[in-house]
């Protein structure tokens, strides 16, 4: 019965009109009504807007900023999950298989090393920013500011990062 009067409706309005007004469930021809939604064949895309995937955009300097800041927030608190169920495991064996695999393979730490360090650097270095962003309020009007400001924290995780790794402690 709804799709009668829907049917109905549709035989009254002008072509342009129905494909405005009418919903991706009723954009179907009257020999596909057995489903409600229907399938991707039976769907009138024509009136539905494309949109772009992620990947064509360019995103700006302070996007991916944010972006990088949130991904090693997430990283350190996996890391710190992972070494302290380890540590309840078993407190002295951890720190001496960290201890011993640092000195016998210093080239395959370093490779471990890097990431937790370059993470450990740019979330310390980005959170510093955004203390100093929500304690003085400046530095948010000006779009060049911003840039600039990323990019200092980017060239400060370089040397950080890579001062952390090679440097023994």
């Amino acid at each position: 019965m709804l799709t009668r009067a829907i049917s109905r409706n549709i035989k009254r309005k002008p072509i342009a009109k129905r494909v405005a007004t009418q919903s991706a469930a009723t954009r179907f021809s009257s020999a596909d009504r057995t489903s409600i939604f229907g399938s991707p064949k039976n769907i009138d895309k024509s009136a539905r807007p494309i949109s772009p995937h992620v990947r064509i955009y360019k995103f700006p300097v302070p996007a991916i900023a944010s972006i990088s800041h949130r991904i090693t927030g997430g990283v350190l608190y996996g890391g710190a999950i992972v070494l302290a169920l380890a540590g309840l495991v078993d407190p002295v064996a951890t720190t001496t298989i960290i201890e011993s695999f640092a000195v016998d393979h210093y080239i395959l730490a370093s490779i471990f090393k890097f990431p937790i360090a370059t993470s450990f650097a740019y979330h310390f270095f980005a959170g510093l920013r955004h203390f100093y962003f929500d304690w003085f309020s400046k530095g948010l009007d000006n779009i060049k500011e911003i840039d600039s400001s990323s990019r200092l924290i980017m060239a400060a995780t370089a040397v950080t990062s890579m001062l952390l790794t090679f440097v023994y402690f």
